[in-house]
């Protein structure tokens, strides 16, 4: 979830993967991002690719992006991140869906 619209594009303009706690389905192909009160809908679509993880013998993520370093260097703030999802393409919904 993302509280503001105009930092959430930023944010994922910015940021080339999208850690994650838990492993999505092999058949997930897009994340769908939610945008927190006043907006309260789904604003964003990432499409994402398979998971990259820390396991070792795993290929670091590039260092370039937002956050890259931090989940490759296992920084305190990415305990429990282990799977990276490279961002694709990001889309803006012109129709809000709200909940």
């Amino acid at each position: 979830m993302i509280a503001d619209p105009w930092m959430a594009k930023s944010f994922l303009a910015r940021k080339h993967t999208n850690s994650r706690k838990s492993r999505i389905r092999p058949s997930v192909k897009r994340i769908w991002f939610y945008l927190n009160a006043p907006q309260s809908c789904i604003k964003y679509v990432c499409d994402i690719d398979p998971p990259r993880t820390r396991e070792p013998g795993d290929e670091p993520l590039e260092e370039g992006p937002l956050g890259n370093k931090e989940y490759n260097e296992r920084h305190k703030d990415w305990n429990g991140y282990d799977y990276a999802y490279k961002i694709r393409s990001v889309y803006e919904l012109r129709h809000s869906h709200y909940s």
